[in-house]
């Protein structure tokens, strides 16, 4: 204890509560494995970013294909697309159900096999998507335009947002449990970002610089559903877990019950033998 603890004890210690409180350990606890999922949810959503952007260069180039994207906008996307909305997951508030975890072993990596999944059902969703777009933008002749490119580069900058939001939780639902704005530094950052590509495209210099032109707003509304499919998607799955969990809990609780209700039974006969007696 670190105020009526003795100076030898502290010395002794591994550890002083400055406050003489052991609730304070809880609090630590809860505060250290709510560190550890934002830095995995870093992680998912850096590593989805950054696989997709390779594939789908990758596949371009596999296919004969043009590149979608162009030097600048690749690192538009790196810098400034990514940045922001990953550091904001890094102060995502601590879950308040995060003490009901079981403890974490030590030998379990940070990157798990559950996360390698989940980036590369993203990282496909979001190759599929902007492939997807841009090939139905190219001409019969393929040659790209500043309209192809500026599709194909909007779209994925919606995936990135849109992959963004489904990893601020693993297993909880963004919309139904976690609140969309539960995390405001998260909100400025993808709606900083939101706006940095809207000048992207529609301002004279940034055109320029981008090599891109002005969208109508059907074209941006058609971005976003066809983005909003990697969201959709990683909440689907959420929403299957949970019913997978609270079924075979359900089995598990009907079990247990059923066991102590023959265990009452024996007892009751016992006791219905030692009154006989």
């Amino acid at each position: 204890m670190g105020t009526t603890g003795t100076d030898v004890s502290k010395e002794a210690s591994d550890m002083i509560l400055l406050d003489d409180n052991l609730t304070t350990i809880l609090h630590a606890m809860a505060e250290a494995k709510g560190i550890y999922h934002n830095i995995t949810r870093f992680l998912r959503f850096q590593l989805s970013t950054s696989v997709a952007a390779l594939s789908l260069v990758a596949l371009s180039t596999l296919f004969d294909l043009p590149n979608p994207l162009n030097a600048m906008q690749i690192l538009w996307i790196n810098i400034i697309m990514d940045g922001p909305p990953a550091q904001s997951l890094g102060v995502e508030p601590v879950d308040a159900d995060v003490m009901r975890e079981g403890p974490r072993a030590a030998d379990v990596p940070i990157i798990t096999r559950d996360m390698l999944k989940r980036v590369v059902v993203s990282a496909l969703l979001i190759v599929s998507g902007t492939l997807f777009v841009f090939v139905n933008e190219l001409d019969d002749d393929w040659q790209v335009t500043k309209r192809d490119r500026t599709m194909s580069f909007t779209t994925f900058v919606l995936f990135d947002m849109f992959n963004a939001l489904s990893c601020r939780h693993e297993s909880k639902s963004i919309v139904f449990s976690v609140g969309i704005g539960s995390n405001k530094a998260f909100c400025v950052a993808v709606g900083a970002s939101l706006v940095g590509q809207l000048m992207v495209i529609y301002v004279p210099f940034l055109q320029a610089t981008f090599q891109t032109e002005a969208l109508s707003m059907a074209d941006l509304a058609y971005m976003t559903a066809i983005a909003s499919s990697v969201f959709i998607v990683d909440e689907v799955r959420k929403w299957w877990e949970k019913q997978q969990y609270s079924v075979i809990l359900g089995r598990w609780t009907t079990t247990k019950t059923g066991g102590g209700g023959q265990r009452k039974k024996k007892h009751s006969k016992v006791c219905d033998d030692v009154e006989t007696v």
